[in-house]
Formats: C-alpha cells, structure tokens, sequence
C-alpha cells in the first residue's frame, strides 16, 4: 500500500479484536446509532436550498421505513432482546 498502514488496522491487532467484537461481544448496533428518520440536507451541505425543502421519491422514506415487527424479528434473530 501506499500509505501507512495504522497499527489498529494491522493484521496482528485487528484479527482479535474482531474475534472479541463478534464472537464474546455481542453489541446492538441500535444502542450505538440512533434511528434515522429523515436527513436535513441543509445541514449536511451548509447551505439553503429550494430542492432540499421539497421531497420527492428518492427523499421520501415514508414507505420503506422499517415496521416495529420487523425490527422486533431482527434483536430476536441476532439475540439482542432483553427479556
């Protein structure tokens, strides 16, 4: 590689440390990243912008949200439940 490679990110520190993350550690990522309803383009972009106070198909999420049940399946399934 061209460029250094960090000593976190080489072979011999990153193997085990991945091994603990998955194999001892099971994390719910939901418990790190918080749920994303919509992003503010404004923000993101530091500046204003008619297009980016109207939605259209691609900016619109409504319909692709993920629905409770599906999220209930999915701790299940990965064992994140806590009862």
């Amino acid at each position: 590689p061209k460029k250094k490679i960090p000593s976190w990110a080489q072979k011999s520190k990153l193997i085990p440390a991945l091994e603990n993350q998955f194999l001892n550690g099971k994390v719910d990522p939901d418990e790190i990243f918080h749920e994303v309803s919509t992003c503010d383009l404004e923000a993101i972009f530091d500046q204003k912008k008619k297009r980016y106070i109207k939605r259209t198909s691609s900016g619109n999420w409504t319909k692709d949200r993920v629905t409770a049940s599906e999220k209930l399946v999915y701790k299940r399934t990965m064992g994140f439940n806590k009862t």
